[in-house]
């Protein structure tokens, strides 16, 4: 009966190894590989000047969670986001999100994700209500 199960959990790891070789969860993915148009999620103005953008993010990350790797160039016209898979993906990126200045205090906002799940689209949401209310979650 032992030797019945090792065999079983060995034909499942096998079956489900080879499952996900095809899958895009198993390709190493980088920033350049998901902002391609068909991975545009969301596109949004933001009224409101770069830096309160990013504020709003630093406070948001801070009090309700996390929103993945937030950069701001160095001129402080382009927020990154990025956030990466966990486990053994851990160096693949899944989703971006990109932020340019637009002048006039506004900011184009641009959400990208690799899966158009409900998951990465809600991520992306979340993203947006806490630019527009760092304490949202309060």
């Amino acid at each position: 009966m032992k030797r019945l199960s090792l065999y079983l959990g060995a034909v499942t790891l096998g079956i489900a190894l080879l499952s996900g070789c095809s899958s895009p969860a198993f390709k190493t993915t980088t920033n350049a590989d998901i902002r391609v148009p068909e991975n545009l999620r969301r596109e949004v103005r933001i009224h409101k000047p770069i830096d309160q953008v990013y504020a709003n993010l630093a406070t948001y990350a801070g009090e309700c969670q996390p929103v993945g790797n937030l950069v701001m160039s160095p001129d402080k016209t382009k927020i990154t986001i990025s956030q990466t898979g966990f486990g053994p993906q851990m160096r693949s990126v899944y989703m971006v999100v990109d932020i340019a200045a637009m002048g006039q205090g506004q900011a184009d906002f641009k959400g990208y994700s690799y899966v158009g799940s409900s998951m990465w689209l809600d991520r992306l949401d979340e993203i947006i209500k806490g630019i527009n209310d760092p304490k949202a979650c309060a």
